[in-house]
């Protein structure tokens, strides 16, 4: 979801994160270009597995990759900063029996991240403390809940907002509702399975960052695709961690455009505004 970029660019993002006395943000080097962000997710499902559940959790960022596989340009802890994140309101809209698998279909979903200084999350109990994290000290809120909100996450001192983004159309090519495809496959022990859904930048202080178009879909461009890898919490495979349902390890792929590009952009736009301002005289 292209939005109206400033001159400012990627400056005026660092500086709005430093008025919120978050951490520093930065890419080495300046990178720009395709990147791979890697996190790991901790989720569950209220009820059953079944239309009408809601799927909701937290994540962490652990690096940023270049796409082409010459290295990380950000690391977890880089500036003494911490990305974490938390997701909520993916509706579940069909559960279909495939073979040993089960298709699971979703719409909807919202996603905040947080720049924080690092050892926040795990200062708070982070994903250790499961669900009970939304209602912890500091927290305030239930596991699915529309608001952003998770004990230190949402809550950490000298820490703020990064990004907001949403799902959205493009991964089922034939149905514009459906914003998450996902498979369970019993066939495995543990059972294992796989998701993935595009995402737009809806807003925060590095949305000129990421909000790209970068990724084309049926629908129209997205900023972000996601594809994740999860399997059972508690299980020997996967290890324990709190008391989640899932733990994945996510691939999202984004791009990060170039100073210049956006500078053009807030040029043109000031332009747009003087035109407007003179045909409205």
């Amino acid at each position: 979801m292209r939005k109206l970029a400033t001159a400012l660019g990627i400056a005026g993002a660092l500086l709005v994160s430093q008025a919120n006395a978050a951490p520093i943000f930065t890419l080495t080097g300046g990178f720009t270009g395709d990147v791979v962000i890697k996190l790991q997710n901790f989720e569950s499902f209220t009820g059953a597995l079944a239309p009408g559940s809601e799927n909701f959790g937290i994540l962490r960022i652990t690096s940023i990759e270049a796409a082409d596989a010459s290295g990380p340009v950000w690391l977890h802890g880089q500036n003494g900063a911490e990305i974490t994140g938390i997701f909520r309101d993916i509706i579940v809209v069909s559960t279909t029996p495939v073979g040993p698998a089960l298709n699971v279909k979703s719409t909807g979903g919202l996603l905040d991240l947080f720049i924080n200084p690092v050892g926040s999350f795990a200062a708070a109990g982070g994903a250790g403390q499961g669900i009970g994290g939304y209602a912890a000290a500091g927290g305030g809120c239930v596991a699915a809940s529309t608001a952003p909100c998770y004990n230190g996450i949402s809550n950490a001192p000298g820490g703020g907002a990064f990004l907001s983004l949403q799902w959205n159309s493009g991964v089922d090519p034939l149905n514009p509702l459906i914003f998450i495809d996902g498979d369970f496959d019993f066939a495995t022990f543990p059972s294992t399975g796989d998701a993935a859904g595009f995402l737009d930048v809806t807003g925060g202080p590095f949305a000129g960052l990421f909000d790209t178009n970068g990724q084309i879909t049926p629908f129209g461009p997205r900023d972000v695709f996601a594809q994740n890898d999860f399997c059972p919490n508690g299980t020997l495979t996967c290890g324990t961690v709190g008391d989640w349902q899932l733990l994945s390890d996510d691939p999202v792929r984004a791009r990060i455009p170039q100073p210049s590009t956006l500078a053009l952009l807030g040029i043109a736009l000031i332009g747009l505004a003087g035109l407007r301002r003179k045909i409205a005289a």
